[in-house]
C-alpha cells in the first residue's frame, strides 16, 4: 500500500549462451518505456521502496547481453518481468451532523473506502459508513475517528468532531391542577431561553413562562423550552376543569286535596351537597325526590353546593294545589282574551289521564292525554259552531270516569 517502505531482492540467473555476459536491470511504470537503473548491473537487485513512492504498476526486468553491446537493444536479451503493484490508499473523509443536543440523535458519516471502523468517547465503536449515536449526552461530545479500508485493503484515517450542547432543563411548578369552570389559573415554567405552550386554545399567550388558562375542558397543556443553543425540553401541566354542579328542581306538580307528589328533581354535574327548602312539608330532605303533600299553593327551592368549591345553584318548582276538579261548563273562544280557551288546570295531578270531547253527532273534535293544554274551540283548524259539546275524562283505572258538557258561546 502507497506510503509503505519496503525491500525486496530479486534475482535472475543465466545460464549458457554468453562468453563474457554484462547485465542490466530495468524499470517501467504502468506498462510505459523501459529505462535502465542506475547502478544495478549485477544479477541481484535489491529494490528499496521508499514510503513515499507514488501508487502504480511498476515492472523490474534484467537484461543480458555480451560485453560492449549492453547498450543495443538487438544484441540483449530480457528476463520476464517482476511486478510490484503499489496501491492507492483511500482518500478518507468523516463528517458529523452536530452540534447537535443533548438527547437527540448523531449522525456520523464516512467515504471512501468499502470497509469502515469508527472508534470515540465513552467507548464507542462501530463499523459501518454511516452510523447513528442515539440519544446523544454529553459524554459523547469529541473527537471521533474512522480507519476506511479500500477493496487492495489499504487503510487512512479521518476524524470529526462532536460538539454536544446541554439541554434545558424545564420544570413545571405543578403537574395536576384542577379549576372551576370559567375561572383560570397561571401555569408557572423555568429553564428556559423561549417557551411554546401546547394546545394554545384557553391560554393568554402561548410563548411566555407563566400564561394565565382559562380552559373550558378539562386540558393537557406542553410547554417546550428552548435554550440560547436552541436545544429543546419539555414539561406537561393536567388542568381539570370542574363544571359547577346545576340544579333543577324538575318540572311544576298538581295535586288535589289529601293528595301528594313526587318531585322529579335532578343535578348536573359533581355536588358536594344539597337541601330543600321549606323543609316541614317535605316527608323526607335528604333524598333528590322526595314525596310533598302541600294544604296549599307551594314553591320548593332546591340549594346545591358543587364539588371543588365551584359555587351553588338553586331552581324552584310549584306545586299547585287544588281542592277538586274544577270543570268549566262554558268558554268563548272569539278572540278578546277572555276565555278564550278550555282547560282543566287540576288534570295534571294524574299522569296519565284521557280527556276527549265530542259533538253532538258524537264526533270526536278534541283529544287531551297526560298532558294538559288548553282547547281553543277548533277542530282540524277550523273554529266549531256554537252549541254544546259533551266531554269524558279518564283520570286513572281506579276512578270513575266524568263526564259532562261544555258550551261554546261566541
Amino acid at each position: 500500500c502507497e506510503g509503505i517502505p519496503a525491500s525486496y531482492t530479486y534475482s535472475c540467473t543465466v545460464s549458457a549462451g554468453f562468453n563474457n555476459p554484462v547485465f542490466q536491470w530495468q524499470q517501467r511504470l504502468n506498462g510505459g518505456a523501459w529505462s535502465d537503473i542506475t547502478g544495478a548491473v549485477a544479477t541481484n537487485y535489491v529494490n528499496n521502496v521508499p514510503a513515499n513512492k507514488p501508487p502504480g504498476i511498476y515492472e523490474y526486468r534484467l537484461t543480458v547481453a555480451e560485453a560492449g553491446n549492453i547498450s543495443s537493444s538487438q544484441c540483449r536479451i530480457s528476463s520476464l518481468p517482476i511486478t510490484l503493484t503499489i496501491n492507492p490508499n483511500p482518500v478518507a473523509t468523516a463528517v458529523n451532523n452536530g452540534p447537535v443536543c443533548e438527547g437527540s440523535n448523531t449522525q456520523l458519516t464516512a467515504t471512501g473506502g468499502t470497509q469502515y471502523a469508527w472508534s470515540g468517547p465513552a467507548g464507542y465503536t462501530a463499523a459501518a459508513a454511516s452510523v447513528t449515536i442515539l440519544n446523544t449526552g454529553l459524554n459523547q461530545a469529541g473527537n471521533y475517528s474512522v480507519i476506511v479500508s479500500n477493496a487492495a485493503g489499504c487503510n487512512a484515517t479521518a476524524s470529526t468532531t462532536l460538539l454536544v450542547q446541554p439541554a434545558p432543563a424545564i420544570a413545571v411548578a405543578f403537574s395536576d391542577t384542577s379549576i372551576c369552570i370559567n375561572d383560570s389559573i397561571t401555569l408557572l415554567s423555568s429553564g428556559g431561553n423561549s417557551y411554546d405552550w401546547q394546545p394554545a386554545m384557553g391560554l393568554s399567550a402561548s410563548n411566555v413562562p407563566t400564561p394565565k388558562a382559562s380552559p373550558v375542558n378539562s386540558t393537557l397543556y406542553k410547554v417546550i423550552g428552548t435554550n440560547a443553543a436552541g436545544c429543546k425540553d419539555s414539561a406537561t401541566v393536567n388542568v381539570v376543569v370542574n363544571n359547577k354542579a346545576i340544579a333543577n328542581a324538575g318540572p311544576d306538580k298538581t295535586i288535589i286535596l289529601g293528595g301528594s307528589t313526587i318531585l322529579s328533581a335532578s343535578i348536573a354535574g359533581n355536588y358536594q351537597s344539597f337541601a330543600w327548602s321549606p323543609s316541614p312539608d317535605i316527608a323526607n330532605t335528604s333524598i333528590l325526590q322526595p314525596t310533598v303533600a302541600p294544604t296549599a299553593d307551594a314553591t320548593y327551592r332546591l340549594n346545591v353546593i358543587s364539588k371543588n368549591g365551584c359555587g351553588s345553584s338553586t331552581d324552584d318548582v310549584n306545586v299547585n294545589f287544588y281542592t277538586g276538579i274544577f270543570i268549566p261548563n262554558a268558554f268563548t273562544p272569539n278572540n278578546d282574551g277572555l276565555n278564550d280557551s278550555w282547560n282543566v288546570p287540576a288534570l295534571d295531578a294524574y299522569p296519565g289521564f284521557q280527556l276527549k270531547v265530542f259533538d253532538r253527532y258524537g264526533q270526536k273534535v278534541f283529544e287531551n292525554n297526560n298532558k294538559n293544554q288548553p282547547w281553543d274551540g277548533r277542530h282540524k283548524g277550523l273554529p266549531l259552531t256554537i252549541g254544546v259539546y259533551v266531554y269524558v275524562i279518564k283520570l286513572n283505572e281506579q276512578l270513575p270516569v266524568l263526564k259532562g258538557t261544555v258550551l261554546i258561546i261566541r
